[in-house]
């Protein structure tokens, strides 16, 4: 059981790490999902190896085997009665914007605009204290959007008290020129604009790896050397008249299957983070498991942090979790919907 649960962390930083489809996960529903907020998903992966391994051996230590097996479901289920948060203010009324356009139209001029259109329309439609929309909701540099789209937003925000939370790409000065990244850009009625950059990057989609150079230009992989944010980017506060202020960590794309990264954030940030973010686009992987796979890795970094989580997604699957990570809202896959929630 430690082989494996050490293969698994390997697994989750070796070449910038990949920890998709854990043991872990599959305990959000499962006897052992009581452990994940004590010691974590790679406790739960300890526990299912062990017990799978005490299961096998039944048929010739059945007395020794059984006991584990009682007492490690057991001990489990007393963990129950630990509770590590608690709400600390009213409840937010969330807007989750899904646009459920298709990759292949993601970066094509006429479909650009009428994403603009969407998201734009969807976005100032109706009041709420907070608005999601995907990751790259804006497939364009910030700085080249269509002229008064920002304001525009902004206005909304400023006219009805409501906070936003969009996606876009984003330009980093840096010594050789500006470089772009991927960026939630946020407009709250009386602060300056918050931006918060993905730091962990997909290889080869949004950083060429060393040595890798040749074949990026060889396929003319387009928006492939993103700039890389901070690790410490501040969370995002979400402010409400004559209530506490809601810190809210964000992450983009698969940013949050990384679980040591994430409790390093929410260790180390400077102010107490209340609400996990979530942006994504999944459109890439079309009708497959993929949404359903990051959707139990969000449920699992909920239960592990004892926080509610939002996902806000282009194709699904765009959902309300709790601070358990049960599902409490979602909208079906492959549907322009907004999902409205309290």
């Amino acid at each position: 059981a430690a082989s494996w649960v050490l293969l698994e962390f390997l697994r989750g930083i070796i070449f910038t790490g990949f920890p998709w489809m854990g043991f872990a996960e599959t305990q959000v529903n499962g006897p052992f999902a009581p452990v994940a907020p004590i010691l974590g998903g790679l406790a739960c992966t300890f526990l299912m190896v062990w017990i799978s391994w005490e299961i096998f051996r039944l048929k010739n230590t059945r007395v020794f085997s059984g006991i584990c097996i009682a007492l490690a479901i057991t001990l489990s289920q007393l963990a129950n009665v630990f509770t590590f948060t608690h709400p600390t203010s009213e409840p937010l009324t969330v807007r989750l914007i899904q646009g459920n356009f298709e990759q292949s139209l993601k970066f094509n001029p006429q479909a650009m605009q009428e994403q603009f259109a969407f998201y734009t329309n969807a976005i100032t439609k109706q009041a709420a204290d907070l608005i999601i929309t995907p990751e790259t909701a804006y497939p364009w540099p910030q700085s080249n959007l269509p002229a008064g789209l920002l304001h525009s937003i902004q206005q909304f925000s400023t006219a009805t008290s409501s906070t936003v939370l969009l996606g876009l790409i984003g330009e980093v000065a840096q010594t050789t020129g500006v470089q772009y990244s991927n960026r939630a850009l946020g407009f709250s009625p009386d602060r300056p604009q918050y931006q918060y950059d993905k730091s962990h990057l997909v290889p080869f989609g949004e950083f060429v790896p060393p040595g890798f150079r040749w074949f990026v230009d060889a396929f003319h992989v387009p928006l492939s050397d993103f700039a890389r944010g901070k690790l410490d980017q501040a969370p995002f506060s979400i402010a409400r008249p004559q209530q506490e202020i809601v810190n809210a960590a964000i992450t983009i794309c698969y940013e949050d299957v990384f679980g040591g990264e994430l409790a390093a954030r929410l260790r180390n940030s400077t102010q107490p983070v209340n609400l996990l973010i979530n942006m994504t686009n999944l459109a890439w992987f079309g009708k497959s498991q993929a949404p359903e796979q990051q959707l139990r890795l969000s449920q699992l970094r909920s239960l592990e942090t004892g926080l509610p989580a939002l996902r806000a997604t282009n194709t699904g699957i765009t959902a309300v979790l709790g601070s358990k990570g049960e599902i409490l809202a979602q909208l079906p896959q492959f549907t322009q919907d907004t999902l409205s929630a309290k």
